[in-house]
This record gives C-alpha cells, sequence and structure tokens, in this order.
C-alpha cells in the first residue's frame, strides 16, 4: 500500500475504527479525554446514555475531569462486533453482568476509569497490532506498518476536514450535507483529534434539539 505524505481530507472513518484507535494511531496515547469521546461513540451506537446531571459547578470538556455529575444509563448488551476495549469500558461502568436498564452515577464509580485506562490501552495496541496497523517487537517498540502510517494519513485528512469552514468544506466532491446527524457521528472522533470546538461551531446553526442519545 503506497503513501505519498499528502494530507487530502476525507469525510469518514476508515475501516470501523473507534475514537480510541484514533488516539492511538494519531498521538499514540490514551487520554482522559478519548476515554469521554469513546463514551460518546458507545452512546451513538445505542449502547449507553449519557445525561448531564445538575447543579453544574464547573464547566469542562470532558466527564473525567469535570466537576458536573453525569448519569449513564446501559441500554443494550454487546454483540461480537464490539471490541474488547469497549467491552471493558461498559464492564468498568455497570459491572460484569449489568441488567438492562442499569443506571450508574459518574461521582458513584471511584476512580475506576483511572485504574483501568493502562488495561484499556493496551487491549487498543493489541487490537491495532492484530488489524496490521502496528508491529510489536520484544513488547518494547511498537511502530506503525504500512497500512498504519496510510491510515494515520487519511485521518490527518479527516482532521483537515473537521476543522474547515463550510463554505470551503463544500468545494470538496462528495462532502456530506450539513445535517445533525452528520455532527452527532463525527464529534467523538472531532474530540481525539483535538478540533471539537471548530467542529461544533460549524453545527450551531443547524442544531435545533440536544441528540436524544447524550445532553449537556
Amino acid at each position: 500500500m503506497k503513501h505519498k505524505n499528502v494530507i487530502i481530507p476525507q469525510y469518514d472513518v476508515p475501516d470501523g475504527l473507534t475514537p480510541l484507535e484514533v488516539q492511538v494511531i494519531v498521538n499514540e496515547k490514551i487520554s482522559n479525554k478519548s476515554i469521554s469521546a469513546e463514551l460518546i461513540y458507545l452512546a451513538n451506537k445505542g449502547y449507553i446514555k449519557i445525561d448531564q446531571e445538575y447543579p453544574v459547578l464547573e464547566l469542562h470538556k470532558d466527564f473525567l475531569n469535570s466537576k458536573k455529575d453525569y448519569k449513564f444509563t446501559f441500554l443494550k448488551y454487546p454483540d461480537d462486533s464490539l471490541p474488547i476495549f469497549d467491552k471493558e469500558i461498559l464492564s468498568m461502568i455497570f459491572g460484569p453482568k449489568s441488567e438492562i436498564p442499569n443506571i450508574v452515577y459518574f461521582s458513584d464509580l471511584n476512580f475506576r476509569f483511572q485504574n483501568s485506562i493502562y488495561k484499556i490501552k493496551k487491549q487498543v495496541e493489541d487490537t491495532l497490532i492484530q488489524n496490521n496497523y502496528y508491529k510489536s517487537f520484544l513488547n518494547l517498540m511498537f511502530v506503525r506498518t504500512e497500512k498504519g502510517v496510510y491510515i494515520n494519513e487519511y485521518l490527518l485528512g479527516l482532521k483537515e476536514y473537521l476543522q474547515i469552514a463550510e463554505k470551503d468544506r463544500i468545494k470538496f466532491h462528495n462532502s456530506p450535507n450539513k445535517r445533525p446527524e452528520v455532527f452527532e457521528k463525527l464529534l467523538p472522533f472531532a474530540i481525539v483529534l483535538g478540533v471539537e470546538n471548530l467542529w461544533a461551531k460549524e453545527f450551531e446553526d443547524v442544531y435545533n434539539t440536544p441528540p436524544s442519545r447524550y445532553t449537556g
């Protein structure tokens, strides 16, 4: 697979990658912010619902560093298509044998996220190795394959698309229409790519009601 180191705007996420996988491929790390993005991704997939609880004490960008409280509602059991690290996140929040519906408040999780981030990162890395985005040598080096280099460039193209203004975006062939569902689908990826504010700004004029799967 040839790559030319030329960044071309892209309009979607390749290979069914999740926000955590995108974060590791592009930035080679996992942060609290990327876990928050993965939770929004799981909400978009119908597994959970996220509601911000009031009163609001202070505004932050992600769940794990927030002084707000959040209510997580378990809506759907994971199937075989869900990656192991997403199953780990659901189990971490709701327990290994959760019933539907189950409601958990973030304030009751007792730092489970911080304690599990290393395990989740290792699961993401193992998945990327299994899918030939990376190679591991004596567990000492974690390096991109040719496929990984190509996908990294593709994802940088997605970042380019997410941060440009609508007037420039519509010039590209096959660019999707400006609709709320497009915003919701790509928001978790805008978060891990660090351009969520620019992406959100472009949809201020078309968003009349909050998403049904996450509020606040």
